[in-house]
């Protein structure tokens, strides 16, 4: 008797281009028994085998299955030997006595176009955030408050009438307006934001001596004070095609021993300890996606944050998590500290 197979190759997809020179997959399949694997091959030719590891909440729930069940799989492909043009994509999951194919694509292979790729995406993320408004729709149509990640700073950040906050990414103020209901002190406060709009709109709104608003990129914008306490919420996880740029300028204007408090999405899948930071620098985390109104989204596993930081001579004091509302479930918080 056959085992049954289930599963799904999910990225990359059908008539896929890609400009990196490697080849990101990922997917799940699970098995009547223990015993599977997944192999990938390119243009007929088995480049890796898999043992599905990974966590996939999404299909464990779909499915009804054990949480100790874990379907997902995900791997990186090197196409440095193969050349530009159209190559054919498989995925089959193999049991003992069994075989699914759980996927069939054809992808085009674009590495000469790289570089020009890489100026044009980083032009259509800027212009993305430049036309955006100060309403809900910046996070998913529902106006949130800043209380819950207001409550995680407190954890770590030592808040007083002597020190001043940078917030990049303010968009409608909810940060700064759970600052000011919770009686948080501050000397200054002063938010950067990429939108016109945005900054016309806070301005209007918060008419307070110690508040300013500046519009600007938070990776080159040049600021005339130094902070103690950097604050960024539900914004660093867009930057193209790191947060590496944004801290790398945001740190020339942060005191000794300053804190970096920051929100990321998390990604739990890929476990490996051989994190390229060449890859990293040029291509982002190992998941990201563009979503269809320009926004690019980057999911970090801790490790890429670790070395991300060091890379810019941050210290990281901790992670942490904050649910900003049910709906989007809990991100990964990340407190690091200006050692210069």
């Amino acid at each position: 008797m056959q085992n049954h197979i289930q599963g799904h190759l999910d990225s990359p997809t059908d008539k896929s281009k890609i400009f990196a020179p490697f080849l990101k997959v990922r997917g799940w399949a699970i098995s009547e028994t223990s015993d599977i694997s997944v192999e990938i091959l390119i243009n007929g030719v088995v480049l890796e085998r898999i043992t599905p590891t990974l966590v996939r909440e999404d299909v464990t729930k779909a499915l009804a299955l054990s949480h100790n069940i874990t379907p997902g799989f995900s791997c990186e492909i090197n196409l440095s030997n193969f050349n530009d043009g159209i190559h054919y994509i498989q995925a089959i999951a193999k049991s003992n006595n069994n075989k699914k194919i759980l996927g069939s694509i054809n992808i085009e292979l674009l590495v000469s176009q790289s570089s020009q790729h890489q100026i044009e995406l980083k032009h259509k993320f800027l212009q993305r955030w430049k036309s955006c408004k100060p309403d809900p729709a910046l996070t998913w149509g529902r106006k949130l408050t800043g209380d819950a990640f207001v409550e995680i700073c407190k954890k770590y950040a030592s808040f007083s009438l002597h020190k001043s906050i940078l917030e990049l990414g303010p968009g409608y103020g909810r940060i700064l307006s759970s600052l000011v209901s919770k009686n948080i002190p501050f000397e200054q406060y002063t938010g950067v934001d990429i939108s016109f709009n945005n900054v016309q709109e806070l301005q209007r709104t918060f008419l307070l001596d110690r508040v300013n608003f500046v519009q600007g990129d938070f990776s080159t914008i040049q600021l005339s004070q130094h902070f103690d306490i950097v604050l960024s919420s539900l914004t660093l996880k867009h930057q193209y095609p790191t947060f590496i740029n944004v801290i790398k300028n945001i740190s020339k204007y942060v005191k000794k021993n300053g804190l970096f408090i920051f929100d990321l999405l998390e990604n739990n899948e890929i476990t490996s300890s051989n994190v390229n930071i060449d890859k990293l620098l040029e291509f982002g985390p190992s998941f990201s996606t563009w979503e269809e109104t320009g926004t690019f989204v980057g999911f970090y596993t801790k490790e890429e944050v670790s070395i991300l930081l060091t890379h810019l001579q941050l210290e990281l004091v901790t992670f942490d998590h904050v649910t900003h509302w049910e709906g989007i479930g809990e991100r990964l918080v990340v407190v690091a500290k200006n050692r210069t």
